[in-house]
């Protein structure tokens, strides 16, 4: 940063008070080669903006350390939850922040770091997978139990959270659509029951309101961190021709994505979406950032699981 006098003389700025009442100074920053002048009413909320922007940019640019970072489909302001809570133990911490920062040694890792000594494969497979990160997980068949689990732990505590604290009733989980959970004429039910036959009907949880004959369909998704914007459109999409047979049927009907990285981020539609069911912004809020840390435990225990399958 630079300081130059109205006389255009550099002048040297110390904790003396300067005197001379004639004497202005001017200050300018400088980012990516463009001169930004500052002056009394903006110094303060320009650098703020500006030193930020830098470190962004520098971890963006990062080939492997800056893909998860700022990722345009989170919610940071509830994503980075795990790193703030003093109550996590440190295994946590170390997990989270190695493994967003990309440096777990997977095989892929080993492979870059000493490709001389080291297969980028995972070695549970017969065919040539790379083990990244990404692949344990969320890609691989022998943790597909404990990817069940760490699912399924989210389903049960949106089960709670919308049971206590939204007029939600009677919750339907992990089941197949039934035409007699549905006030229609008998005559209509064997049509529904062809209607639904053929196409995706088993949502995590669906919510049926007589009285107003709505229909609220939600679908908790624990993808990969990179991916959430494409696990939200496929779960969206998924669910659709669901929701047009029942609209044809008299209900309005909403299917509502909620989508956790399994490394902790949310995907920024999650918070609205619980807004939609019911709950308030606080406790919206407050339920994603216990959800974020309850994906990132589980992906710990799967990350445990793989180093006992092979140090």
């Amino acid at each position: 940063m630079q300081w130059k006098s109205t006389s255009g003389q550099p002048v040297e700025l110390n904790d003396d008070i300067i005197t001379d009442p004639t004497t202005t100074a001017e200050a300018t920053i400088t980012l990516d080669d463009s001169i930004h002048h500052l002056n009394t009413k903006n110094t303060r909320g320009t650098i703020l903006y500006f030193f930020p922007s830098r470190v962004i940019q520098h971890w963006t640019g990062l080939r492997l350390q800056g893909r998860l970072a700022c990722l345009p489909c989170a919610d940071h302001s509830v994503s980075h939850t795990a790193l703030r809570n003093t109550a996590l133990h440190d295994d946590i911490h170390k997990f989270i922040i190695k493994a967003r920062l990309q440096v777990l040694p997977t095989k892929a890792n080993l492979a870059t770091w000493f490709p001389s000594k080291h297969e980028p494969f995972c070695l549970l497979h017969h065919d040539q997978q790379r083990e990244s990160i990404a692949h344990i997980l969320n890609g691989c068949p022998a943790y597909k139990g404990l990817y069940i689990a760490r699912h399924d732990r989210i389903v049960a505590l949106a089960v709670k959270k919308l049971c206590d604290n939204t007029n939600f009733t009677t919750i339907h989980t992990n089941e197949s659509v039934k035409t007699y959970w549905f006030s229609i004429p008998h005559d209509q039910r064997n049509a529904m029951k062809t209607a639904i036959k053929h196409i995706p009907n088993t949502p995590d949880l669906v919510s049926i309101d007589e009285k107003n004959k709505a229909i609220t369909i939600i679908e908790i998704g624990c993808s990969y961190d990179a991916y959430m914007d494409t696990c939200y459109a496929s779960k969206l999409l998924k669910y659709q021709p669901l929701s047009n047979v029942l609209t044809n049927y008299g209900y309005s009907c909403k299917v509502i994505a909620l989508i956790f990285g399994s490394l902790g981020h949310v995907h920024r539609m999650c918070v609205r979406g619980l807004q939609i069911c019911g709950l308030s912004k606080k406790r919206a809020k407050h339920f994603t950032k216990y959800c974020s840390i309850s994906a990132l435990i589980g992906s710990l225990f799967i990350w445990k699981r793989r180093c006992h399958l092979y140090p």
